[in-house]
């Protein structure tokens, strides 16, 4: 648990800098910052030497295609001198690879504190999932009701209320469905890697077994491509799930013949390159630490997203202070962290959160000299989440006392939903406007929202506001800026409000029927023990607080549509000479419209009836 003696300062002498670099076969990240294929010439190795030339020794584990795992060792008497030991070829989303870094860093280096760098594709918020029970569900012809075993993993359909649009859900991107009745994948199906042609439909086996994904096994006969990072392949020639994939929240029954491929490093999903699931990582941490006697005097999230309260929440225990991005950071190959370290020595000593916030910004100040790198990032002292913890607790529970004793349920889901759409979102959806229906929104933005526009709700009101000031001064920096992958610099991100300071993952803010692919994962806070579980562990700040209970809540009527299943996230990479946007479109406060998706014939139908049925709700 987190202590209540005020952390140690931290100085030069005392550091020993980590660095977690799981690139996996993201070659943007392994070839930064153009097509370097020789490892001993990545960046990433020249910023480390530096660290150590300033005097912190530095242990990095580096992970890249077609290549062993290597672990780095730069030390201060002679930071020039690299230090590599192959490690074969690991598992960089498994909690060992991790927790062997910590262990070796306590082992060379007894009495440093530790600062761990996560980049590249670190962790974010992802479900710890089963493959083992996933098989054996499979196996028992049971997949489609993993959720429906008991009240507790079916969140979404207790009262047996919500409906969804029968037939079968298509995906953005159209294209023709599956055999089996799963989604409609963008483009008709998974492309093979290559450059080969779209296979129709999930596509026959080819002939001779067909050409495997990266990362899998042999075509099955009959099947689809296996996919990469060991997902089932299932029968019916696409990645869909026989049975009925997991229950949706909008809850009653499954998908007809199959829901979204789950993760597992498929062609369809939005995680890919080894990345870390949440609960593993807090796994990680407490065993690397070797208990409570040892903890990190600073976790930096050098990825995206990663600012976030299921994240911090986890790492706590095992931290002294945390900083990340709430949104998009931009992989420069550390090229910041001397800078850190020269402050630091500048410096003498500071405490481990303002050690944590300078890495945030000395990346911000390397960042805003190229533009067109928009960031938004915060830092804190670490014992500082028990508090926050308990704001959401208590604003969940605000918002469920009002939901459930309310005369006029919708016209209050509507009144929430008009604050969650007031709120900064982060892109989710991949197309870089940040608005509903992205599901990451800034718990800061929300609460601020809530407490001004909900008023005349007492409960939800002073919650709101207590949880809003419970995370002032976390946010570091903020901008507004075109990022460079906006080509045309159309799309301006607007960063600049004070009531920002880390995400929180929040399934279909707008209630537009689409839901992400990590939603029935989330929700499944209880997801059992054995073979037949889904799930491995539940990140604890899912069971500490009532958020999942509020989410169930807040959707019982919504109109199921569809999955959202964005393609393959890749980091974006620091980039030179961008074109600069107009400083006149630079305007705090201007903000994009997201149509919302346009409901079939039953969702409408079923949408008024539903008005018809609340008499009081007009």
């Amino acid at each position: 648990m987190p202590s209540d003696i005020s952390p140690i300062p931290v100085q030069v002498q005392d550091l020993c800098l980590l660095v977690y670099a799981p690139f996996g076969d993201d070659y943007a990240l392994s070839r930064y910052p153009g097509d370097n294929t020789r490892w001993r010439e990545h960046p990433l190795l020249a910023s480390l030497s530096q660290v150590a030339a300033g005097g912190v020794p530095v242990l990095a584990l580096l992970d890249l295609p077609g290549e062993p795992t290597r672990l780095l060792q730069f030390d201060p008497a002679a930071p020039s001198v690299l230090r590599d030991e192959v490690c074969w070829k690991l598992d960089m989303a498994a909690a060992p690879s991790l927790s062997g870094l910590l262990q070796t860093a306590l082992t060379r280096y007894p009495g440093k504190r530790l600062a761990l760098c996560l980049e590249g594709h670190g962790s974010g918020y992802l479900p710890a999932i089963d493959k083992a029970g996933l098989l054996r569900l499979h196996e028992l012809g049971r997949l489609g009701d993993w959720q429906r075993a008991g009240n507790e993993q079916a969140p979404f359909d207790e009262a047996g209320r919500p409906v969804f649009e029968r037939g079968v859900p298509t995906l953005p991107g159209g294209g023709p469905t599956l055999p089996g009745g799963g989604p409609t994948l963008p483009g008709g199906g998974p492309t093979l890697p290559g450059g080969g042609p779209t296979l129709p439909g999930g596509g026959p086996t080819l002939p001779g077994g067909g050409p495997t994904l990266p990362g899998g096994g042999p075509t099955l006969p009959g099947g689809g491509p296996t996919l990469p990072g060991g997902g089932p392949t299932l029968p019916g020639g696409g990645p869909t799930l026989p049975g009925g994939g997991p229950t949706l929240p909008g809850g009653g029954p499954t998908l007809p013949g199959g829901g979204p491929t789950l993760p597992g490093g498929g062609p369809t999903l939005p995680v890919s390159h080894a990345s870390m699931p949440t609960w593993v990582l807090g796994q990680a941490l407490a065993a690397g630490l070797q208990g409570a006697s040892s903890r990190l005097a600073v976790v930096h999230f050098a990825n995206c997203f990663n600012m976030s309260v299921e994240v911090l929440h986890t790492v706590a225990p095992f931290a002294d202070a945390a900083s990340g991005y709430c949104s998009t950071n931009y992989f420069s190959g550390a090229a910041s962290y001397p800078e850190v370290i020269r402050r630091l020595t500048q410096a003498g000593a500071v405490a481990p959160a303002t050690l944590a916030a300078w890495f945030v910004e000395e990346n911000h100040r390397l960042l805003s000299q190229r533009g067109r790198h928009p960031l938004v990032g915060g830092a804190l002292d670490l014992s500082r989440m028990a508090g926050i913890t308990q704001g959401v607790e208590r604003l969940s529970d605000a918002l469920l006392n009002e939901l459930r004793t309310t005369r006029h349920p919708r016209r209050s889901r509507r009144r929430i939903e008009a604050a969650m759409v007031k709120a900064q979102q982060y892109d989710t959806s991949g197309d870089l406007l940040l608005e509903g229906p992205d599901q990451l929104t800034d718990l800061h933005s929300l609460a601020h929202h809530m407490a001004r526009d909900l008023e005349d709700w007492p409960q939800v009101h002073a919650a709101a506001l207590a949880l809003s000031h419970a995370m002032d001064g976390i946010k570091q920096v903020g901008d507004i800026d075109s990022p460079w992958m906006d080509s045309r610099g159309e799309i301006v991100w607007d960063f600049t409000d004070p009531h920002l300071a880390m995400n929180i993952f929040l399934p279909d803010p707008t209630r537009s029927g689409q839901w992400d692919w990590r939603t029935p994962f989330y929700v499944d806070i209880n997801p059992g023990q054995g073979p037949e579980r889904l799930q491995v562990g539940v990140v604890p700040f899912l069971q500490e607080t009532n958020w999942v209970e509020f989410l169930r809540e807040y959707h019982a009527d919504t109109v199921f549509r569809a999955i959202s299943v964005p393609a393959l996230f890749t980091v974006p990479t620091a980039r030179h000479g961008m074109p600069r946007v107009s400083a006149d479109r630079l305007v705090p406060g201007q903000r994009p419209v997201r149509h919302a998706p346009v409901p079939g014939p039953i969702a409408r139908r079923m949408a008024t009836l539903l008005e018809k049925d609340d008499a009081l709700d007009d």
